[in-house]
């Protein structure tokens, strides 16, 4: 099909109203959107303005194999408070892939499993909390779990009055980050800590000081003996022989903190809500794990991830005209790669609505542009293993743990906040009588 010299076309409400209507029920009308208009249409933000919505595996790949064009870097720009300048998120070209050499090491292949053990434990403690006949939130409690997987594992801070001192400024920190200051500049009122954005300013500028003095202190005592990753990054070095800036790592750090814990967080209670409403899952897991298999276990995590992708979507900025599903996508405007979207296709996944953890079985694979909860391309996640690796052993703590059963009756609804997919509810348990 020829290229048009227009934008696709895409729902006419104002941008504000398109924006609201996803935010409250975002896999509707995200998916809505891309049967009505098709595989790639335009919406329009309050910041990001016109954005094309991509919603086919073929477009995507154009998009995460096109980077020169395509830079996700600068398409990441708002989210600069939050992570910094320096993160890895915001770099591109030759600069995002020496950073990425750099850092994958700490995060990928062997290095991470030593961690399984610290993540293990870290569950088993959340677990010695809970008492019988209370209700909490799933959530709430993963979002415990997976701050202090990061605390331990990422920054190295193992002993316990310390690790207080940090937890509460950095929850503090991360529950901030959903705030649209950060993506509204007009937001943006320093009034110390009568505005949201001064407490966020107030709360980074915590984080970060906690997070240098980590640093000095592990520079006096030596990273000899130590695994975890900000240790790693210490001794890590470019090519020329040089170690990462400070800011650079306080950088790094935060991006950890903000990426790591939110997402592996919804992933976890998204998980626990699906298994719940499917007994013959459960009892598979069950039986499997109980036989020390866990083949099924990480089909199950794949699956959820596909379902309920903790990141909605991957964004880029089109820096010269580029032609994507038939459309010529003007320079200045966004390109958002609907992972959410594209996992919801019954062509690509037959019954995609349904969980079934078995489809990744018996040669069932993850599609490299189909299976997208991380991004695909050379933006791919860097802690993408990390994430999963942390999935899987806190899933298997929980379901070999005392049997927790879900309170509501109906289904958790799906929510927008930010750029994650958040169960409304926050999946209320108990643990089982």
């Amino acid at each position: 099909m020829p290229a048009t010299t227009t934008l696709p076309p895409g729902p006419r409400l104002p941008g504000i109203v398109q924006v609201g209507l996803a935010q409250r029920d975002p896999l509707r009308w995200f998916c809505g959107w891309n049967e009505r208009y098709g595989d790639v249409y335009t919406m329009r933000f309050p910041v990001l303005g016109s954005t094309a919505m991509v919603c086919h595996p073929d477009v995507a790949k154009q998009v995460f194999t096109d980077p020169v064009r395509l830079p996700a870097g600068e398409a990441n720009a708002s989210i600069e408070p939050l992570v910094g300048r320096r993160s890895t998120l915001l770099l591109d070209d030759d600069e995002h892939m020496e950073r990425k050499r750099l850092l994958l090491p700490a995060l990928h292949g062997e290095a991470i499993q030593r961690y399984r053990e610290v993540m293990a434990e870290v569950t088993q403690e959340e677990i010695a909390t809970w008492r019988p006949g209370v209700v909490f939130s799933a959530r709430e409690a993963t979002q415990r779990i997976t701050l202090e997987v990061i605390m331990r594992v990422v920054f190295g801070i193992t002993e316990p009055a310390r690790r207080e001192a940090y937890r509460a400024t950095m929850a503090g920190f991360v529950d901030g980050a959903g705030s649209l200051a950060l993506f509204v500049q007009a937001l943006r009122i320093d009034l110390g800590g009568r505005t949201p954005w001064g407490r966020f300013l107030a709360r980074r500028g915590e984080v970060r000081r906690l997070l240098r003095e980590e640093i000095a202190q592990r520079r006096t005592d030596g990273t000899e003996g130590r695994d975890d990753i900000l240790s790693l990054l210490l001794d890590a070095r470019y090519e020329d022989g040089s170690p990462l800036p400070e800011e650079d790592l306080v950088d790094e750090l935060l991006t950890m903190l903000v990426a790591g814990h939110e997402t592996t967080a919804n992933g976890l209670a998204w998980a626990l809500e699906l298994i719940g409403r499917a007994p013959a899952v459960r009892a598979r897991l069950d039986e499997e794990l109980a036989r020390g298999e866990t083949a099924y276990l990480d089909a199950t995590v794949t699956e959820v991830l596909r379902l309920r992708p903790p990141v909605f979507d991957a964004v880029r900025r089109v820096r010269e005209p580029v032609e994507l599903g038939g459309f010529t996508i003007p320079a200045g405007c966004s390109v958002s790669v609907l992972s959410c979207a594209i996992h919801q296709r019954d062509d690509v996944y037959p019954g995609a609505k349904d969980f079934r953890p078995e489809r990744f079985l018996d040669g069932g694979r993850a599609g490299t542009y189909s299976w997208l909860p991380f991004g695909g391309g050379t933006r791919r996640c860097i802690g993408a293993a990390f994430a999963q690796l942390e999935m899987q052993v806190v899933l298997r703590e929980l379901l070999c743990g005392p049997r927790l059963e879900l309170v509501r009756d109906e289904p958790e609804h799906v929510k927008m906040v930010s750029v994650t997919l958040v169960p409304a509810a926050g999946v209320p348990v108990r643990l089982a009588s």
